[in-house]
């Protein structure tokens, strides 16, 4: 279940961001959340976070293929959806839900590694 992410809350979660892009056309309707999702990625709020967080936006040639959105996690793990059917909202909160479980399983990590070595 996709909870609902407080600003506050990204703004610690993008640490465990490395990049988003954006896959989408200008000319394509479908395209609209994209646009949107791209537009709150870009904040400086969040490259001042993590310098080495970007957002990258791709422009599709073909306007009739879907807008998509990728992303990369601080552990390499790679999300790759269609974004035609989602809300700006919806795809920023499964976003920062991967990226809290991605802070999770790097903190049980780290507390599993014996401090001596």
């Amino acid at each position: 279940m996709i909870k609902k992410i407080a600003r506050s809350s990204a703004l610690d979660l993008i640490k465990q961001v490395h990049k988003v892009e954006i896959f989408a056309s200008l000319s394509n309707i479908q395209s609209k959340s994209a646009f949107e999702l791209l537009k709150q990625m870009q904040s400086t709020k969040f490259t001042e976070k993590n310098p080495k967080y970007e957002c990258i936006y791709h422009n599709q040639e073909n306007i009739n293929e879907s807008p998509k959105l990728k992303v990369k996690y601080s552990n390499n793990m790679e999300w790759e959806i269609d974004t035609t059917e989602y809300s700006s909202q919806r795809l920023r909160e499964a976003l920062f839900t991967r990226a809290h479980d991605v802070e999770v399983l790097e903190t049980i990590a780290s507390a599993e590694r014996p401090d001596d070595l």
